[in-house]
């Protein structure tokens, strides 16, 4: 089964721009962004690293509260990659 979500940084994998390319074989696991098709792009990044990142992206370029940036990524802990 396939995941509808980045298992690291749990963005929508069909808003992954790698996705959108059908020319592009797309990972089933994580987006572009965070896997480079054979390891992570950051990869000593911090699970708190990466939700403090996100909620950063979230607030620049889509103008989204901090606090709703922190509600979006409050499970992020659930995801394959933080799991451990």
């Amino acid at each position: 089964m396939q995941n509808t979500v980045c298992q690291s940084c749990g963005m929508p994998l069909k808003q992954d721009p790698q996705f959108k390319n059908k020319k592009i074989p797309h990972n089933q696991e994580y987006c572009s962004f965070c896997f480079d098709g054979k390891n992570f792009t950051q990869p000593q990044i911090t699970k708190e690293e990466m939700r403090n990142q996100i909620i950063d992206i979230m607030k620049s370029k889509f103008k989204i509260p901090k606090f709703i940036g922190k509600f979006i990524t409050r499970n992020l802990h659930k995801l394959k990659r933080w799991s451990n």
